[in-house]
């Protein structure tokens, strides 16, 4: 600010003299005249300005009775709250305004069709409950939506109600069956927040993008789900999606939160009950995601519907590039956790699944990393062999890392390749591993566990006290013939080009016998050898106590050196007969 011409103006004396033609001190201000950034002006217009500038700009804080009464309320567009007027059209017409609109506290505002914010920057708030009501069967869509264009917009309203059970099938942006979610993200660096989002016909919240009828995958970009609570979604029975032009029942699949087809979005802090599905990375079009902090509880499984195999799991993740932490899922009727074949390069870190009726973590994916990860008291249904750790699908699963995490009870096997998998390679690393038919199994083709550590620093499985430095594994006995199909023994080792071709090792404890064998699974037993290029092989001690066993017949030394044999054991050194001496 250039003050020459204040200081010019100002008065001489403070005692009302002037030596200017000015009156008093406070006539020389309002008249004095500054030259600022946008012209000249009087000091008092100047100093108004600044007061809006920092105020009505924001570096200074305004007293809560001045925003509100500059709040704009739905109200002041028509809308009336009651749950039985169709607010549908005022409600729209505040969003048209392009202003930051809120919903009065208390109160329930029915709609019958799609609100629509089509506005940057917009924020959709206040305490009130949008209540989605349209007749049976019609056509499902969602109830709010943020249309490409509306980057940064922010829906923040208290409840939406989609009261999907008995929406119809899909008829519009291509029949796709994400079309029926509650809420509709489809703007860059969009954001819902601490909105519960009850009964959606597919999804609560599905963030995706659709263009000409396709689903556009990469879009959008970095939008924010968080503090969002979500309850039976994927309610609708009566959902059909057009496939090929023809509508096709789907099953329910709804979670809370389905990632669709976004890039660089975040889920944080929410909470599902009772969904289809708890939480979804969509299969191959959501990636680079971060799921943190969330928790899916007692999702449901449609029984009805075969085709369905990821209903009920509490987290579905089939994109690749994404990152699962601090998240929890619980009593769920399928998976705990489902990574599925094309969900590559991802980890999860601080997962827990507990009590769900399957598989704790169902791990199709390669390049992948979990740490300190736990499952416990899953396998829920008799009727299913539920494991805690499953390595499964179509695809090899190399390099794929298990870093200090756990399986315990209830679980048929703590950490499962099943004979269907081939090449599978997964590392486990200071974990334990517990199941009632065995701690771990590996039953795949040309599969092999790498290695095993348990958490005091030596090499184990299924303990955690090594007695030694060196290798050390406890597990159960499994039935049927030692190293045959079935029971591997509790430590084999297998070559690379067929894992059926096993050296196996087992201590029987019901026997207190230890046993050593090669095998080929389901083919016939192979010759073992011992030192076959040199070298002396020594059996016990020699004595009749410490002897070596042929079919039942029992060779020693006696103390005169005599080489004796007898029929089962002996009861004495001098026992059996001689069957040679030393000369």
């Amino acid at each position: 600010m250039n003050n020459s011409k204040f200081r010019d103006n100002a008065p001489e004396t403070l005692d009302g003299a002037t030596t200017r033609g000015v009156s008093n001190l406070a006539d020389s201000i309002s008249s004095a005249e500054v030259t600022t950034s946008t012209g000249t002006q009087t000091v008092l217009e100047a100093l108004d300005a600044r007061w809006n500038v920092l105020v009505k700009g924001g570096e200074f804080p305004r007293p809560l009775d001045e925003q509100l009464a500059e709040a704009m309320y739905v109200e002041n567009f028509g809308a009336v709250g009651d749950n039985v007027t169709d607010d549908t059209a005022s409600l729209q017409l505040a969003l048209d305004s392009g202003e930051d609109v809120y919903l009065s506290s208390g109160k329930t505002y029915l709609i019958s069709d799609t609100l629509s914010m089509i506005t940057p920057n917009q924020r959709f708030g206040g305490n009130g409950i949008i209540n989605f009501k349209i007749a049976n069967n019609e056509p499902s869509r969602p109830a709010v939506y943020l249309a490409k264009g509306a980057d940064k917009a922010i829906l923040c309203v208290r409840a939406v109600n989609h009261n999907g059970q008995n929406h119809g099938p899909i008829n519009d942006r291509g029949g796709h069956l994400i079309w029926a979610s509650a809420i509709f993200m489809e703007a860059d660096e969009c954001e819902a927040r601490n909105v519960t989002v009850l009964n959606g016909a597919d999804n609560g919240i599905a963030v995706c993008r659709i263009e000409n009828d396709t689903i556009i995958a990469g879009a959008p970009r970095m939008v924010r789900v968080t503090g969002c609570p979500g309850s039976n979604c994927g309610c609708a029975t009566g959902l059909k999606e057009l496939i090929d032009g023809v509508p096709t029942p789907r099953g329910r699949l709804g979670a809370a939160v389905d990632i669709g087809s976004g890039n660089n979005c975040i889920v944080s802090d929410c909470l599902d009950e009772g969904s289809y599905i708890g939480f979804i990375l969509d299969l191959g079009a959501g990636a680079q995601a971060v799921f943190s902090n969330c928790i899916a509880y007692a999702t449901k499984r449609d029984y009805d519907w075969i085709g369905t195999t990821e209903s009920g799991t509490g987290f579905y993740i089939g994109g690749s590039d994404s990152h699962i932490v601090n998240c929890q899922a619980f009593f769920c009727e399928n998976d705990g956790f489902w990574f599925d074949a094309i969900a590559s390069y991802t980890s999860g870190t601080n997962l827990m699944s507990y009590g769900c009726k399957r598989h704790g973590y169902r791990i199709d994916n390669d390049f992948a990393t979990f740490t300190s990860c736990v499952a416990k008291a899953n396998s829920q249904d008799p009727e299913a062999f539920g494991v805690g750790y499953l390595i499964g699908g179509p695809r090899n699963k190399a390099f794929v890392t298990f870093l200090g995490c756990m399986a315990f009870q209830n679980h048929k096997v703590g950490f499962y390749i099943p004979s269907g998998v081939t090449k599978a390679t997964p590392t486990l690393i200071g974990g334990r591993y517990e199941g009632l038919i065995a701690n771990v199994l590996n039953d795949g083709a040309n599969s092999k566990i790498g290695s095993l550590m348990s958490n005091n620093g030596n090499m184990g499985s299924g303990t955690t006290e090594p007695e030694a430095s060196g290798f050390h594994v406890a597990g159960k006995k499994m039935a049927g013939k030692l190293g045959d199909t079935g029971n591997a023994g509790q430590f084999a080792i297998s070559p690379e080009s067929s894992n059926s071709k096993r050296l196996s090792f087992e201590y029987d404890d019901t026997a207190n016998m230890a046993r050593i064998q090669a095998i080929e699974a389901g083919i016939s037993h192979r010759i073992l050898q011992v030192n076959p290029y040199g070298g002396h092989v020594t059996v016990g001690k020699g004595t009749f106590d410490s002897t070596l066993v042929l079919n039942n017949h029992y060779l020693w030394v006696d103390a005169s050196s005599r080489l004796r044999i007898s029929y089962g054991p002996p009861a004495s050194a001098n026992a059996g007969v001689v069957v040679g001496s030393q000369a």
